[in-house]
């Protein structure tokens, strides 16, 4: 009797924070202009929205394959809801490991074994940040280094080193023979790093092509590059109502290379705006599914 109280007024309670949470980020969405940021935003930047949920879309793809390497099945519709589901938290939680968090529970679902569900969400991190690594490494050596200091490269590539180390570490720890799990799913492996590199370029583009509304003097080089080195900071989580240390380093990156001040924060909010619309269609779709949970 007192288990199922206890269940019932979680449940209420969820219900009552997802509906808070929701109204709290269309808010923010409504109000995103404090500085003036999007009073000339036109049809370019609409652009540059459809193209972001065009990669988000592939990353839902990702995850799905990478959930399947674990013995978790998910339909495309399961993964693009659990993956909108998860920017929604990552947005309303003040901690960024909300979206995990929320995945982790709600994979259960679909696969009971915690371990699974865990090495799922670490791999499908492991992909993106190894993707991005290996584009910013890349264009390091594709390019001139944008940068007006050369000390920012040697830090880059400090900074490079230390999270491979790290994904190394981490890997070890979770997964009991990496070269046999690689060789046996090796096909998907490239298939995922292949999907995870089209939807970084994609969100690139995105940004780059709503800069065109503002007639920016920024490449899609340049615009590839800060995304690839700034997005891996979205691992670490401190963050408020989705802004963290991939936004801080963005604008820093961005000024970095020759933006203005308030340049830089108008193509981190294009970012933020993008996955931020994104972020209250999975509230809506949380809120649908407490609801539906009731009846």
């Amino acid at each position: 009797m007192i288990s199922q109280r206890l269940t019932f007024w979680f449940k209420k309670i969820h219900t009552t924070l997802v509906v808070i949470g929701l109204f709290a980020l269309i808010y923010n969405l409504r109000t995103n202009s404090s500085i003036d940021i999007t009073s000339k935003w036109g049809l370019l930047v609409g652009a540059g929205f459809l193209i972001s949920q065009i990669s988000f879309y592939v990353y839902s793809w990702r995850f799905r394959r990478v959930a399947s390497l674990m013995a978790i099945q998910l339909s495309a519709v399961d993964s693009l809801r659990l993956n909108m589901q998860g920017l929604f938290y990552h947005f309303f939680l003040p901690f960024s490991a909300g979206a995990d968090f929320a995945k982790f529970f709600k994979l259960k679902m679909h696969q009971n074994s915690k371990q699974l569900r865990l090495r799922a969400i670490i791999l499908d991190h492991s992909v993106g940040v190894f993707s991005l690594l290996l584009i910013a490494t890349f264009l390091l050596s594709y390019k001139e280094p944008p940068f007006e200091y050369p000390q920012m490269n040697y830090l880059i590539s400090a900074g490079i080193c230390l999270t491979i180390l790290t994904i190394i570490v981490v890997w070890k720890k979770y997964f009991v023979s990496i070269k046999k799990f690689f060789i046996v799913n090796i096909l998907v492996i490239v298939a995922i790093f292949a999907s995870s590199v089209a939807m970084q370029t994609l969100l690139s583009l995105a940004i780059w092509v709503a800069s065109l509304d503002l007639g920016m003097n920024i490449s899609y080089m340049d615009v590839l590059f800060v995304m690839s080195l700034s997005m891996i900071f979205n691992a670490v989580p401190v963050h408020f109502l989705g802004i963290g240390l991939t936004e801080i380093m963005g604008s820093a990156l961005y000024i970095s290379i020759g933006l203005s001040p308030v340049e830089a924060i108008q193509m981190v909010s294009f970012l933020y705006v993008f996955r931020l619309t994104i972020a209250v269609m999975g509230g809506g779709w949380e809120f649908l599914d407490q609801t539906l949970t009731r009846h």
